[in-house]
Protein backbone atom coordinates (compact mmCIF):
# COMPACT_ATOMS: atom_id res chain seq x y z
CA UNK A 1 0.00 0.00 0.00
CA UNK A 2 0.93 3.39 -0.38
CA UNK A 3 0.29 6.38 2.07
CA UNK A 4 0.44 9.42 0.31
CA UNK A 5 1.52 12.78 1.34
CA UNK A 6 -1.09 15.46 1.63
CA UNK A 7 -1.54 16.53 -2.18
CA UNK A 8 -4.63 14.75 -3.07
CA UNK A 9 -3.52 14.35 -6.53
CA UNK A 10 -5.30 11.72 -8.03
CA UNK A 11 -4.00 8.38 -9.08
CA UNK A 12 -3.62 6.47 -12.39
CA UNK A 13 -1.18 3.33 -12.55
CA UNK A 14 0.95 2.53 -15.97
CA UNK A 15 -1.86 0.86 -17.46
CA UNK A 16 -4.55 3.76 -17.26
CA UNK A 17 -6.80 2.01 -14.89
CA UNK A 18 -7.52 4.09 -11.96
CA UNK A 19 -6.34 3.25 -8.66
CA UNK A 20 -9.02 2.68 -6.03
CA UNK A 21 -8.39 5.66 -3.36
CA UNK A 22 -9.18 5.32 0.38
CA UNK A 23 -9.07 8.47 2.81
CA UNK A 24 -8.87 6.13 6.14
CA UNK A 25 -9.32 8.31 9.18
CA UNK A 26 -9.01 7.37 12.99
CA UNK A 27 -6.94 8.80 15.30
CA UNK A 28 -4.67 6.32 16.18
CA UNK A 29 -1.54 5.63 13.61
CA UNK A 30 -1.03 2.06 14.71
CA UNK A 31 -5.03 1.10 13.60
CA UNK A 32 -4.57 3.42 10.15
CA UNK A 33 -1.55 1.72 9.47
CA UNK A 34 -2.86 -2.74 10.57
CA UNK A 35 -5.92 -1.27 8.00
CA UNK A 36 -3.89 -0.08 5.16
CA UNK A 37 -2.15 -3.32 5.61
CA UNK A 38 -5.18 -5.69 5.51
CA UNK A 39 -6.71 -3.68 2.30
CA UNK A 40 -3.33 -3.75 0.37
CA UNK A 41 -3.12 -7.35 1.18
CA UNK A 42 -6.27 -7.78 -0.10
CA UNK A 43 -7.12 -5.09 -2.97
CA UNK A 44 -5.61 -4.82 -5.44
CA UNK A 45 -4.90 -1.12 -7.12
CA UNK A 46 -5.41 0.47 -4.09
CA UNK A 47 -4.03 3.66 -2.82
CA UNK A 48 -4.58 4.45 1.16
CA UNK A 49 -4.34 8.00 2.02
CA UNK A 50 -4.58 8.57 5.94
CA UNK A 51 -5.94 11.35 8.05
CA UNK A 52 -5.76 11.93 11.99
CA UNK A 53 -8.42 14.22 12.73
CA UNK A 54 -12.03 15.16 11.50
CA UNK A 55 -10.72 17.95 10.07
CA UNK A 56 -7.89 16.31 8.19
CA UNK A 57 -10.30 14.12 6.09
CA UNK A 58 -12.90 17.06 5.60
CA UNK A 59 -10.00 18.73 3.67
CA UNK A 60 -9.21 15.95 1.86
CA UNK A 61 -12.58 15.52 1.20
CA UNK A 62 -13.12 18.81 -0.76
CA UNK A 63 -9.77 19.12 -2.24
CA UNK A 64 -9.66 15.41 -3.80
CA UNK A 65 -11.95 13.13 -5.67
CA UNK A 66 -12.27 9.71 -3.29
CA UNK A 67 -13.93 6.13 -3.35
CA UNK A 68 -14.35 5.55 -0.21
CA UNK A 69 -13.84 7.38 3.31
CA UNK A 70 -13.20 4.54 6.09
CA UNK A 71 -13.59 6.68 9.35
CA UNK A 72 -13.50 6.30 13.02
CA UNK A 73 -16.58 7.29 15.11
CA UNK A 74 -13.69 8.58 18.07
CA UNK A 75 -12.31 11.23 16.77
CA UNK A 76 -10.21 14.21 18.91
CA UNK A 77 -11.55 17.38 17.13
CA UNK A 78 -15.16 15.63 16.13
CA UNK A 79 -17.39 12.88 16.97
CA UNK A 80 -17.36 10.36 13.97
CA UNK A 81 -21.23 10.86 13.63
CA UNK A 82 -21.17 14.47 13.19
CA UNK A 83 -18.42 14.03 10.49
CA UNK A 84 -19.97 11.88 8.51
CA UNK A 85 -22.72 14.67 8.35
CA UNK A 86 -20.10 16.80 7.06
CA UNK A 87 -18.89 14.50 4.74
CA UNK A 88 -22.60 14.00 3.35
CA UNK A 89 -23.57 17.72 3.26
CA UNK A 90 -20.22 17.87 1.15
CA UNK A 91 -19.85 14.99 -1.30
CA UNK A 92 -23.64 12.91 -0.81
CA UNK A 93 -22.28 10.34 -2.92
CA UNK A 94 -19.23 9.66 -1.37
CA UNK A 95 -19.59 5.92 0.66
CA UNK A 96 -18.46 6.01 3.96
CA UNK A 97 -17.26 2.72 6.12
CA UNK A 98 -17.89 3.43 9.66
CA UNK A 99 -14.87 2.14 11.51
CA UNK A 100 -15.74 1.68 15.48
CA UNK A 101 -14.94 0.19 18.97
CA UNK A 102 -18.62 -0.36 19.45
CA UNK A 103 -20.41 -3.49 18.71
CA UNK A 104 -23.86 -2.33 19.54
CA UNK A 105 -27.00 -1.79 16.68
CA UNK A 106 -27.33 1.32 18.53
CA UNK A 107 -24.46 3.35 16.91
CA UNK A 108 -24.42 1.38 13.70
CA UNK A 109 -28.21 2.34 13.31
CA UNK A 110 -27.28 6.01 13.63
CA UNK A 111 -24.43 5.76 11.16
CA UNK A 112 -26.59 3.95 8.56
CA UNK A 113 -29.42 6.52 9.15
CA UNK A 114 -26.89 9.64 8.50
CA UNK A 115 -25.80 8.42 5.38
CA UNK A 116 -22.73 5.43 6.31
CA UNK A 117 -22.89 2.84 3.54
CA UNK A 118 -21.80 0.37 6.18
CA UNK A 119 -20.41 -0.37 9.67
CA UNK A 120 -17.89 -2.41 10.84
CA UNK A 121 -15.99 -2.85 14.60
CA UNK A 122 -12.49 -2.90 15.46
CA UNK A 123 -12.63 -6.37 16.38
CA UNK A 124 -14.07 -7.55 12.76
CA UNK A 125 -11.69 -10.24 11.26
CA UNK A 126 -9.06 -8.88 8.22
CA UNK A 127 -11.22 -10.69 5.61
CA UNK A 128 -14.11 -9.31 6.59
CA UNK A 129 -12.62 -5.81 6.88
CA UNK A 130 -11.45 -6.13 2.91
CA UNK A 131 -14.91 -7.54 2.20
CA UNK A 132 -16.41 -5.33 3.42
CA UNK A 133 -14.59 -2.77 1.00
CA UNK A 134 -15.49 -4.57 -1.71
CA UNK A 135 -18.81 -4.38 -1.25
CA UNK A 136 -19.18 -0.81 -0.90
CA UNK A 137 -16.45 0.08 -4.08
CA UNK A 138 -18.94 -2.22 -5.61
CA UNK A 139 -21.76 0.29 -5.01
CA UNK A 140 -23.19 -1.78 -1.92
CA UNK A 141 -23.85 -1.62 1.54
CA UNK A 142 -22.19 -3.71 4.65
CA UNK A 143 -23.07 -4.89 8.14
CA UNK A 144 -21.45 -7.90 9.42
CA UNK A 145 -23.84 -10.67 9.77
CA UNK A 146 -24.61 -10.59 13.63
CA UNK A 147 -24.89 -6.69 13.32
CA UNK A 148 -27.71 -7.87 10.90
CA UNK A 149 -29.20 -10.22 12.87
CA UNK A 150 -29.65 -7.64 16.12
CA UNK A 151 -31.22 -4.53 13.76
CA UNK A 152 -33.54 -7.57 12.33
CA UNK A 153 -34.53 -8.38 15.32
CA UNK A 154 -34.96 -4.70 16.47
CA UNK A 155 -37.54 -4.82 13.39
CA UNK A 156 -39.52 -7.76 14.51
CA UNK A 157 -40.15 -6.63 17.64
CA UNK A 158 -42.90 -3.91 19.27
CA UNK A 159 -42.12 -0.44 19.19
CA UNK A 160 -39.32 0.25 21.99
CA UNK A 161 -39.65 -2.98 23.37
CA UNK A 162 -35.52 -3.64 22.04
CA UNK A 163 -34.59 0.21 22.29
CA UNK A 164 -31.56 0.86 24.74
CA UNK A 165 -32.66 2.37 28.01
CA UNK A 166 -31.65 5.75 27.22
CA UNK A 167 -33.30 5.96 23.71
CA UNK A 168 -36.94 4.77 25.78
CA UNK A 169 -36.36 7.58 28.38
CA UNK A 170 -38.23 11.15 27.27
Amino acid sequence: YEIRPRDWSSDVCSSDLRIMRILLTDDHALVRRGVANVLSQEIPDLAVTEAGTAQEALDAIRAAPWDLVILDVNLPDKNGLEALKDIKRSSPDLPVLILSLYPGAHYARRALKAGASGYITKDTAPEEVASAVRRILQGGRYVSASLAEQLAADLGTPSGEHRELHERLS
